[in-house]
């Protein structure tokens, strides 16, 4: 099977029960958004790896507004594994776990942790 190529933005759960967050306490609070929670469908009928179609809820939390760039990740993981290459271009052909290394690095001190 074949893996798609997947744009990395992180995202990060609110501080507080409310979902409010204090800049202060977060420094990359101003690059990030505030989703709220909420339902939807995921699936298509029109594609088997798809299906079935399903309800997905997610929690409150923030995400990056724009992309991860090659550089930004080249320098936090020491390796660029993108296919179209350029500095400032967002980086792709990642794996979930390189992924998530890279949003929650903390998480490499703890073996055998989940996401």
């Amino acid at each position: 099977m074949d893996f798609s190529i997947w744009l990395l933005s992180c995202s990060l759960p609110p501080l507080f029960p409310s979902g409010t967050i204090e800049a202060s306490d977060r420094p990359d609070v101003d690059t990030m958004v505030l989703l709220k929670a909420g339902c939807f469908n995921m699936g298509s009928e029109e594609f088997p790896a798809e299906e079935p179609i399903h309800k997905v809820c997610v929690s409150v939390f923030y995400m990056q507004t724009k992309e991860v760039t090659q550089q930004d990740f080249s320098n936090a993981r020491k390796f660029n594994p993108s296919v179209s290459k350029g500095e400032l271009r967002p980086v792709e052909n990642i794996t979930w776990p390189e992924a998530d290394t890279y949003c929650h690095p903390a998480k490499t001190c703890n073996s055998g942790s989940t996401t």
